[in-house]
């Protein structure tokens, strides 16, 4: 019987022996393509042990029970097959003791055209000869997983499993992805999709990180669009200790650097693109980067590429609060929760989130241009002047008392509230938050849609945030009164009538973030830690650093009133700066260069466009009226930007009672990694706290 192969011959030996991945590797090898050396144990050696091992009912198809799969485990492999994987392993290693290999699956029917097994088959990373064994049969074994089983059901195949093993050498990744010659999406045609990630690419396959993308035209090369994704993980190249877990963080300084310059990326397309010649259809292709050298990992056809989203139901656009914070899709739990508090006018397609157009255009009078019904809701400012005839006017008359009705009472406990009645949503917050019977789910619906009547409206952040945006409707009436009364004011003159005052807490923690800066330009030594950009190293450092005391302090206390911030602040699974303050220590190294020069305050801006109004505008009564409207347009801005300060603070409660759960699933091992409970949904999480799943 053929026991072992040397990859290079698996090709002319055929899917049935070697199995799809290890023919298709045989071929690229042949063409001179750079794969990584190795010999496969052929479907020969499955038959065999499962025959020895009693199980040879798993070869006519029978159901894997506990009994036959523990008889595969533990019954010790034929001394003749042993002796041949001995002699391939020395052969491939030069008997070097150090010898790291990778072990992977070949399923006969695997890497075809019509059904890849991405994913569904064993890779063991780190292996050594003395256990190479046993990873040889535990990826026999993986052919019997409930999810392979799944998997092979729904590509329409059900003979028996047939597996033969790929053993080669483990490349050292630096960095290592895949890309696809055609997106298989569907939304990026004529592009060829990379998606990369630091160390080796089991991490990325497994969905353990948010990979960079890069879209490449495969006509031009040219690079249309990259994305960097947040890689906080890695499966790193080297196991330093063997019976410790094969993921690590990646060191913070890199996880938003791009892993691939513009010259690595065309590369790697050229790479890919080689592959699809070599095989005529369109690939999906592993690879990976060692010490700026690339080599090919796997070559297997895109088995099938999605229609562009065009089954949509009517007509959505982006809401634009969410999109100025973040553009990135929000994670499957985050749109889950928020589902279920968000108006029946908003939905998510493909995890951003929209207003339904449609449904609010038949609120507006029938002769609203679609166009500033659009600018309205992108919050630009309309391009068509609206006015109303007499056959429109009933039907306005009854939407804006229907809006006044349902918003009045809001509007008007928002005209004039004083800043520090906010203050109070902290205390809420850490109310809910020490609150065990309270579920992230309840919290979230208790601070964003109290079901009490007329709460404080301290509490109501939020609310009181979307009640402030009827300052845009007063910037588009005062932009319109200027230019037909004041046409000589100029654009920079308005803006700064209609500028915020300096008491607004999003100036309030620039100042404070440049007073950080300033605290630690004093202390030579620590702006020069900071200067290192080595900023997951910074926490302890500061620690330690006999200098940092007075940094130290300042940082305590910025973060006991900004720690609930950071970056995409409105999905749930983003870190806030107390947990990871990589991105704060960034903005502060930016403040220790050069100070900028001294630019005119909003106060002085607004005398200098006081005294231009007086110039452009000489009635006194519609002077007034436009300081009148000015001052609303200020306390609106402000309103808006206070409350943007108290709302991710919602958001970060209830980011918080996640992690609590998310610590006790990975406590009882229904959870493996940190972050993963994100991409599940809440039935499903309450179905596996209580044990149905």
């Amino acid at each position: 019987m053929n026991w072992t192969l040397s990859l290079r011959d698996a090709a002319p030996a055929g899917q049935a022996l070697v199995g799809g991945k290890a023919v298709r590797l045989g071929e690229l090898m042949i063409q001179g393509f750079d794969v990584p050396a190795g010999f496969v144990i052929t479907t020969d050696a499955f038959v065999s042990h499962l025959m020895e091992s009693g199980a040879s009912a798993l070869l006519d198809g029978d159901y894997p029970t506990p009994e036959l799969l523990a008889r595969v485990q533990s019954h010790p492999l034929n001394a003749e097959v042993a002796a041949a994987i001995r002699d391939a392993f020395a052969e491939l290693s030069r008997g070097d003791p150090q010898y790291v290999c990778a072990v992977r699956s070949s399923a006969a029917d695997e890497d075809g055209t019509s059904a890849s097994f991405a994913g569904q088959h064993a890779t063991y990373y780190y292996t050594r000869e003395d256990d190479l064994e046993t990873r040889i049969v535990d990826c026999w074994l993986s052919a019997f997983t409930l999810e392979a089983r799944t998997y092979r059901r729904q590509m329409g195949l059900f003979s028996a499993p047939r597996m033969a093993v790929i053993v080669q050498y483990m490349l050292p990744a630096d960095v290592s992805g895949v890309a696809f010659t055609r997106d298989p999406t569907g939304q990026n045609d004529g592009c060829l999709v990379i998606e990369s990630c630091w160390g080796l690419g089991a991490a990325l396959v497994d969905g353990r990180v948010s990979p960079d993308a890069y879209f490449i035209d495969r006509e031009t090369r040219a690079i249309r669009s990259r994305r960097i994704g947040s890689k906080r993980s890695k499966v790193a190249e080297a196991l330093l200790d063997r019976t410790g877990s094969r993921l690590e963080p990646v060191p913070r300084h890199l996880q938003r650097l791009p892993t691939l310059d513009n010259s690595a990326a065309l590369e790697v397309a050229d790479l890919a693109m080689r592959c699809e010649h070599a095989f005529g259809t369109a690939q999906d292709v592993e690879w990976a980067i060692v010490d700026g050298r690339l080599h090919l990992l796997q070559s297997r056809p895109v088995t099938r590429i999605a229609t562009a989203p065009g089954n949509v139901e009517g007509r959505w656009i982006a809401f634009k609060p969410v999109l100025e914070n973040s553009d990135e899709p929000f994670t499957p739990l985050s749109i889950d929760l928020f589902r279920r508090v968000l108006s029946p006018a908003m939905g998510f397609i493909d995890g951003r989130l929209y207003l339904n157009f449609d449904m609010l255009a038949r609120l507006m009078p029938r002769d609203l241009p679609e166009r500033t019904l659009a600018d309205a809701l992108l919050l630009r400012s309309p391009g068509t002047t609206i006015t109303a005839s007499w056959r429109t006017l009933p039907r306005l008359l009854v939407i804006g008392i229907a809006a006044y009705l349902s918003a009045a009472i809001l509007f008007a406990r928002t005209r004039r509230v004083p800043r520090v009645l906010f203050e109070g949503f902290r205390e809420r917050c850490e109310s809910l938050l020490a609150n065990v019977n309270m579920n992230a789910l309840t919290t979230l619906r208790t601070l964003v849609a109290p079901n009490r009547l007329f709460p404080p409206i301290g509490e109501q952040v939020i609310a009181a945030n979307v009640s402030a945006s009827r300052y845009f409707l007063l910037t588009g009436h005062l932009t319109s009164f200027l230019a037909k009364h004041a046409p000589g004011l100029s654009a920079e003159h308005v803006a700064a009538l209609t500028t915020g005052p300096k008491d607004m807490a999003s100036r309030e923690m620039v100042e404070d973030i440049a007073q950080l800066a300033r605290v630690a330009a004093d202390s030579p030594s620590i702006a020069a830690l900071i200067r290192a950009n080595r900023f997951e190293d910074l926490p302890h450092q500061l620690a330690v650093h006999p200098d940092a005391r007075p940094f130290v302090a300042a940082l305590e206390t910025f973060m006991s009133r900004y720690g609930h911030r950071g970056t995409r602040e409105i999905e749930l699974a983003a870190p806030r700066w107390r947990e990871d303050p990589t991105p704060l220590f960034a903005m502060i190294a930016n403040l220790l260069g050069d100070s900028p020069p001294r630019r005119p305050s909003p106060e002085e801006r607004r005398a200098d466009a006081e005294s231009a109004l007086s110039e452009h505008l000489p009635s006194r009564i519609k002077r007034t009226w436009v300081r009148y409207v000015a001052g609303r347009i200020r306390y609106f801005a402000a309103l808006r930007e206070n409350t943007r300060h108290w709302h991710p603070l919602a958001f970060a409660t209830v980011r918080a009672k996640i992690l609590t759960l998310e610590r006790q699933l990975m406590v009882t091992g229904e959870l493996k990694c940190a972050d993963d409970i994100f991409y599940l949904l809440w039935d499903e999480i309450e179905d596996l706290l209580l044990g149905r799943l």
